[in-house]
This record gives structure tokens, C-alpha cells and sequence, in this order.
């Protein structure tokens, strides 16, 4: 894995250990975490989506957006983004391998989710034989906020697409986010 998807894929795991698992049951909570299986958004619930965006960088923060249909309410009961920052360093903070770790062990009592779980691992392209790769860097989370997709909230959608234009690849400043947090 790259560095982006290296931390995009820490950043989705650290939604479903500290946000996600500790409300809904293990099964369930893994079978909604739908990134690595390449849909529009990375958790997917009957009530509502969640999108994971991650940043490293210093102010100003903006998130990468990749498709017209990333951010597009319409299609859904409710949308959230959830915006996690992270300090990088060699050495304060946790590892991918480390968090991979903590959650197989918070699911060894659930041999399905714990399966399925590994499953997603392996869909996300995140290989064990691998994880001395990984080791180099932790993350260290700085902030995290979640944003409610509806109105004004700055995005493309697929309705506001012309004809002939596709491949919508797009940043959107955290700053302009906050109102709908």
C-alpha cells in the first residue's frame, strides 16, 4: 500500500474501533465498512453512510474528493463525513500493524466478524506478510470531526455535471466543512 492509502485505510479502521464497535454489534459494524470493497462511501448503515477523509498536513487542510458521487446526499438516508487529522512521526503515536492488531484481538470472541473482518483486510489490499512496511510510521490523531452532508455544504454532485464531463476528481477546504459539523 502507498502512503495515502496507508493512512486512509488507518483512518476508516480507527472509525470502526473508536466509533463504530463500541455501538453496534461486531458483525454488523464490519459488514458496514464497505471501502475496501470500492463503493461510494466507506460505511455504509440502513440510516445513513459515512464517508472517511484523513488528513497529515499542516493548515490549510483539504480533502480529496473522488467522484461526483462521493458527497452526493440524494442517494441516501443521511451522509456524515468523518475528517480525521494526524500528526505523522517515526515514533508518537500508533502504527497500521498495531491498530490492524487491537481490533483482531476486540474480535476474537466473533469468529464471523473476525473473518469477515480479515476478508476486508485483504480486499483493502493490507497483506500480514507486509506489515514490517507499515511499521515505520504511527499516527497520532489531532482532531477528528464529523460533518453532516446536506445543503450548502461545499461539493459536486452528479446532478451539477454537464454532459461530456466525467472522472471528477475534486479538493474541498476543512475550513469551509465546519459550519456542519
Amino acid at each position: 500500500l502507498g502512503e495515502n492509502a496507508q493512512q486512509g485505510l488507518y483512518g476508516e479502521l480507527m472509525i470502526l474501533r473508536d466509533c463504530i464497535l463500541p455501538n453496534i454489534d461486531k458483525k454488523a459494524a464490519i459488514s458496514a465498512w464497505t471501502g475496501p470493497l470500492n463503493e461510494v462511501q466507506d460505511f455504509q448503515f440502513p440510516s445513513c453512510v459515512v464517508e472517511v477523509k484523513t488528513t497529515s498536513s499542516k493548515q490549510h487542510q483539504k480533502l480529496s474528493i473522488n467522484s461526483e458521487r462521493q458527497l452526493d446526499e440524494s442517494t441516501v438516508p443521511l451522509l456524515f463525513v468523518a475528517h480525521l487529522s494526524f500528526n505523522l512521526s517515526l515514533t508518537d503515536g500508533e502504527t497500521l500493524p498495531d491498530i490492524v492488531r487491537n481490533l483482531r484481538k476486540s474480535l476474537e470472541g466473533n469468529t464471523n466478524a473476525l473473518i469477515l473482518f480479515n476478508d476486508r483486510l485483504l480486499e483493502s489490499g493490507y497483506l500480514d506478510q507486509h506489515s514490517d512496511n507499515y511499521s515505520h510510521k504511527t499516527y497520532a490523531l489531532r482532531e477528528l470531526n464529523v460533518y453532516k452532508v446536506e445543503g450548502d455544504f461545499p461539493r459536486i454532485t452528479e446532478k451539477d455535471i454537464r454532459n461530456g464531463v466525467g472522472d471528477v476528481h475534486y479538493t474541498v477546504s476543512v475550513a469551509e466543512c465546519r459550519h456542519f459539523r
